[in-house]
């Protein structure tokens, strides 16, 4: 495809100087471009999630982080869709300020994702190094007590597959736990049971979905549809042909409604649909 530019050739006037940057302008125009990617992340919220299974499916766990920098660990039952805190986060930071020596803010906990544990203790990591919680007496304990495996992270597609519209779903491991018995069908959830699939959802609109090892229960994204707009392209380049081409294609462009997600528990043995009290991504 050609594309038609317009070249601004810079001259200078008899008597005027060509602009030369001094070394800080330099300096100061290379920090503000380095910084751009780190700016722009910055301007981006929920735009992905990370959480867990706990108990084979009973219940599961996802981390809620805010616009002012709070991070929150909240544990949702999969019966009810009742949420609360996965833990006391004010007695774990301050056990673990005991164990590292130093102040650990309870509204930001050095940690990403955690992991439970058939013991009891909540797996995490800091620093590579492996920690585990025990909330029933608030002590901290060190050793290989987490388990990234167990943890699915999604991220939202910068550029969306028209077929398969959804964040992605995996571990960190870039594994999909429960792939081989779970798949969405026009917009409906399905399950393998044996040699045979079958439909466990009624509303429709599902994109993705993920399933707890070893249970039926299975964790799902509901598409809201955005209203992606056409945008219109000149090719002036056309085989066989001296006139030029209109085209056209779907492009968001910023202020645009997007695509969001929302998030539904679904329990296969039932086929009931509880939704995640979580804002859309």
């Amino acid at each position: 495809m050609a594309v038609f530019a317009v070249a601004l050739i810079a001259t200078s006037a008899p008597g005027q100087s060509t602009f030369k940057p001094t070394q800080q302008e330099l300096k100061d125009a290379y920090t503000r471009a380095n910084e751009f990617q780190t700016r722009a992340a910055d301007a981006t919220f929920n735009v992905s999630l990370t959480l867990g299974w706990i108990e084979g499916g009973k219940a599961l766990w996802f981390r809620e982080d805010s616009p002012d920098g709070v991070k929150q660990f909240i544990r949702v039952d999969s019966k009810t869709g009742k949420r609360e805190p996965a833990f006391d986060h004010a007695k774990l930071a301050k056990a673990l300020s005991s164990t590292l020596g130093r102040e650990v803010d309870a509204r930001g906990l050095p940690f990403d994702a955690i992991s439970f544990r058939s013991d009891g203790l909540i797996g995490f990591r800091v620093q590579n190094e492996s920690f585990g919680y025990n909330p029933t007496d608030g002590s901290i304990v060190k050793g290989d007590t987490f388990s990234p495996e167990s943890v699915i992270q999604t991220e939202t597609e910068l550029e969306p597959n028209p077929e398969f519209p959804a964040p992605s779903l995996g571990t960190w491991q870039r594994s999909n736990q429960g792939a081989e018995r779970v798949r969405v069908v026009d917009g409906q959830v399905q399950i393998r049971q044996g040699e045979n699939w079958t439909t466990i959802s009624q509303k429709g609109s599902y994109a993705r979905a993920t399933l707890a090892p070893g249970s039926d229960k299975v964790f799902a994204f509901r598409l809201l549809p955005g209203e992606h707009r056409l945008v219109y392209l000149l090719k002036s380049a056309v085989a066989g042909s001296s006139r030029a081409l209109l085209e056209e294609r779907m492009y968001d462009q910023p202020g645009d409604k997007l695509d969001d997600y929302e998030t539904w528990l679904i329990d296969a043995d039932t086929k009931s649909e509880t939704q995640v009290d979580l804002a859309p991504i």
